[in-house]
């Protein structure tokens, strides 16, 4: 009998768990409830890091509901094209968020969250990169696409891991970046270079399938790579992605092209630095450089991507996210 009684205050303490009048009466706060609108696949509406940013900061509940179930939200935010016309007819703010270069600005939103390094009222730096980063240590899993990586792992290089077995990998599904393929097709006639993506495949089926949330299994198979070629799909200043950050928290010398200004996210020292490479023997002369100088290579697999000023830039981009947030909602 104890143990029904047991399972009963489990079942009414989750029922009561999302209902906001019982977490404020508890807690002394009214919770912050964000709707979520066009997310991408996989993407966890309860549990993400834009919600334990919100939670972390503003020190009070945040919830996450889908927009097209759940009309009592503080806020909206849209991940991908428009807002939905729901949305727009809740009458709270809406937040617009972007991971692609090039999105345009939706005059609908309050606030836009993006790559680009302007900043204004109305637009605030948050490259998708943190993302994709444990900055709370949470359960990796529940976040679903993207799942995070620890961040121990993206300030400290770790010695013990070092030989590392194989020489190159590549991971790739768009192929319509020719830098990128260059690259590729000119490493290879150096060394075997490994491809484990839908583009250029030489590996088989040795990653998940899917449009994303693979990134643990990517980031065990990376581990045992030298180096990765870490090609964006465009130039654009301030576009860095999370290729650069999983191929060098995972151990491997990414071999970088892109961001014209990367150095402001991560300290390229601990990377071979592509982006002004234009031939084949170009890029193999300082590959090669690395691969065959034992000093250079320790040397650079011993400089993590973050230091403390950028682990407190980080840290900064989310907390000013939060307190421009809480500006919007208006709520106490």
């Amino acid at each position: 009998m104890f143990y029904i009684y047991i399972i009963l205050a489990l079942v009414v303490c989750i029922l009561l768990y999302r209902n906001t009048r019982y977490i404020e009466l508890f807690s002394g706060k009214r919770p912050l409830v964000v709707g979520f609108d066009n997310t991408w696949g996989g993407f966890n509406i309860e549990h993400n890091m834009f919600l334990l940013i919100l939670q972390h900061y503003s020190k009070r509940d945040v919830i996450g509901v889908d927009i097209n179930k759940e009309s009592k939200v503080d806020a909206g935010m849209f991940l991908f094209g428009e807002p939905s016309d729901r949305l727009k007819k809740l009458g709270v703010p809406i937040i617009q968020f972007s991971g692609e270069a090039h999105t345009k600005v939706s005059p609908l939103a309050q606030l836009s969250l993006g790559f680009d390094h302007t900043i204004s009222d109305t637009y605030l730096r948050f490259p998708l990169w943190l993302l994709y980063i444990n900055w709370f240590n949470t359960d990796p899993f529940l976040s679903g696409n993207p799942s995070v990586i620890p961040l121990d792992r993206c300030i400290t290089a770790y010695r013990e891991e070092l030989p590392k077995k194989k020489f190159c990998i590549f991971i790739v599904s768009n192929g319509g970046q020719k830098a990128r393929n260059d690259a590729f097709d000119w490493l290879s006639s150096y060394k075997k270079v490994d491809s484990a993506g839908q583009h250029k495949n030489n590996m088989g089926d040795v990653l998940p399938k899917g449009s994303g949330g693979f990134e643990l299994a990517k980031f065990k198979l990376l581990q045992d790579y030298k180096f990765s070629l870490t090609y964006e799909n465009l130039v654009q200043n301030g576009y860095t992605t999370e290729k650069i950050l999983h191929a060098k928290a995972a151990g491997c010398i990414p071999i970088y092209w892109g961001d014209p200004l990367v150095e402001e996210d991560f300290d390229i020292n601990g990377c071979i630095d592509a982006r002004d490479i234009k031939t084949r023997d170009e890029l193999i002369r300082v590959v090669r450089n690395v691969d065959t100088n034992d000093h250079i290579y320790r040397q650079k697999y011993m400089t993590p991507l973050l230091d403390k000023e950028r682990i407190q830039k980080a840290y900064e981009h989310m907390k000013e996210f939060t307190k421009r947030v809480m500006k919007l909602v208006k709520i106490d």
